[in-house]
């Protein structure tokens, strides 16, 4: 444990999307997207309008956070496939009330290296295997019974939002599989159409009847196995037959009258935290998104970033000590000689009337990863990739049982022993930079409804300053030779979920981000 001390159309439309809370209510009764809901019992945070719905609908029958959690997590897999799904991994938190205590377990759900040669980056498909052990272990609701919305989904369809369709125009000029081409250009994958993914629908059917057994041991492991051996792929049906999720300690930080926790390296959240807890104790204004206040912020976050790409992998194992040796204010690498890792991912959290919390991370890699549809109509996650030096920094004595350096950074936090916020997002590096920049927010109690709305900043591993412009489209300008100035809303600047309560009138907050198709939920 450690202790410290302390152009422009687009835009408009999307700044009229920010406008729709002040219009719709809390509840979620269709495909409205709300981004800030007050609620009593229990909460929501998505990177879907439809996993928002689809984990509230679970709430409201009794369900807990875990049963929601995996439900949503399901249906995101569904509906935004380009960023999660069956054939991808994952990490998660889950905070459990028992007997008057929060406990807190860290789920390691990565993918794991194949046994024979290999000369792809399709990893293991992990996820089916994470949300069946999490269910387990702290759900109540039968598997087939949490699965039933996604199936739905995939069989019934649902409509196509813009931002899909966007990320799928972007896609298809690098697509080479003729099974992934036929999908996404065959279909209706137009904003405002039906979408169904029969195929998928029967795979999740057989996982819902067997508890994934024919899919990591059965038939359906086979089938997969030899489309993948086609591909170059080293798995092996034994790698399937053993993969099992880790369930591990939680990374926990003590600051002031907080514990922070987070999941253990290979994930980023110990980066996180500690930027988190930097910035609270830096003096900074972290609420002022002006273009000079974004680029202190910004100077100010890249050295962490890089520690995450020189330093996670060698202190895998010792994750307090590298805590330790970070100071609260870093000096740069040689950060010219650091690449940028370019995954896509996406988040949930999810607070039940119980005490229980869920923060979980997502993703498939890149934009449906290796870009190969399998026979069970799911995308193969690039994992693999991220086990390279483009990633990250390797020692040679890496484990082999620890999955690749990921960006992902789920965290949840208590405040004097007492649940207080799940947070976390999607979006490569960018992950760590807003979700650290939220955790200081919440230490430094500068918390209000406009949390996720502000515009977003990121400085990159060549110093260039990446600015969210203004919703008006005007493009600010401050004193600095590497700007790039971006939209509104674009998918660069990730997404982030965010779930806290207010103890002072006793309410949970959701804080839906209307990036992608982010949306939240509180009654």
């Amino acid at each position: 444990m450690s202790n410290i001390k302390k152009n422009h159309s687009f835009n408009y439309f999307i700044a009229f999307l920010f406008l729709l809370p002040l219009f719709f209510p809390s509840q979620i009764s269709g495909s409205e997207r709300t981004f800030y809901a007050i609620g009593e019992k229990y909460a929501v945070s998505s990177g879907h309008t439809l996993a928002t719905k689809t984990a509230a609908e679970i709430l409201r029958k009794g369900g807990n956070a875990i049963d929601a959690a995996v439900s949503a997590a399901f249906v995101l897999g569904v509906v935004d496939f380009s960023n999660s799904g069956i054939g991808g991994d994952g990490f998660a938190l889950v905070s459990q009330h028992i007997y008057g205590k929060n406990r807190i377990f860290a789920y390691d759900g990565s993918i794991t290296r194949p046994s024979a040669p290999n000369t792809s980056y399709a990893g293991l498909p992990a996820l089916p295997a994470l949300l069946l052990q999490m269910l387990k272990n702290h759900g109540t609701m039968p598997y087939s019974e949490i699965l039933k919305p996604a199936i739905n989904y995939a069989e019934e369809g649902f409509k196509v939002t813009p931002y899909l369709e966007t990320v799928a125009l972007k896609t298809i000029p690098k697509i080479k599989d003729k099974k992934a081409l036929s999908l996404l250009t065959g279909s209706n994958l137009k904003a405002g159409e039906i979408f169904k993914q029969p195929i998928l629908a029967t795979t999740l059917k057989e996982m819902a009847s067997d508890s994934n057994k024919s899919f990591y041991s059965g038939q359906t492991a086979k089938a997969i196995l030899e489309d993948l051996k086609i591909k170059g792929s080293g798995y092996r049906f034994t790698d399937f037959v053993r993969y099992n999720p880790k369930l591990t300690l939680p990374l926990r930080v003590e600051y002031e009258n907080f514990d922070i926790f987070g999941t253990l390296p290979p994930s980023s959240s110990l980066i996180a935290i500690k930027l988190g807890t930097a910035l609270d104790a830096s003096g900074l204004d972290l609420s002022d998104d002006s273009p000079y206040n974004s680029f202190l912020l910004a100077k100010f976050s890249r050295p962490f970033l890089e520690e995450r790409y020189s330093s996670l992998a060698f202190y895998a194992h010792n994750p307090y000590e590298l805590f330790q040796l970070i100071p609260d204010n870093c000096n740069p690498a040689n950060s010219e000689k650091i690449l940028a890792e370019a995954s896509n991912t996406t988040h949930i959290c999810v607070w039940d009337s119980f005490g229980n919390a869920v923060s979980m991370t997502l993703t498939l890699g890149s934009h449906f990863g290796t870009q190969e549809l399998s026979p069970c109509g799911f995308f193969y996650n690039n994992e693999l990739k991220n086990y390279t030096k483009a990633v990250a920094d390797y020692p040679d004595d890496y484990s082999k049982k620890l999955g690749p350096i990921s960006s992902k950074s789920p965290i949840i936090v208590l405040k004097n022993r007492q649940l207080f916020a799940a947070l976390g997002g999607a979006g490569s590096d960018r992950i760590i930079q807003n979700t650290g920049l939220l955790l200081g927010q919440l230490l430094s109690n500068q918390t209000d409804k406009n949390m996720l709305s502000r515009l977003r900043f990121f400085m990159d591993h060549k110093q260039i300053l990446h600015l969210e412009s203004n919703p008006e489209g005007i493009e600010p300008l401050i004193d600095y030779p590497k700007i790039n100035h971006r939209n509104y809303g674009e998918d660069y600047f990730g997404l982030e979920c965010l779930i806290l309560k207010d103890s002072n009138i006793r309410q949970l907050k959701a804080f839906g981000d209307f990036r992608r198709d982010g949306s939240s939920f509180a009654e």
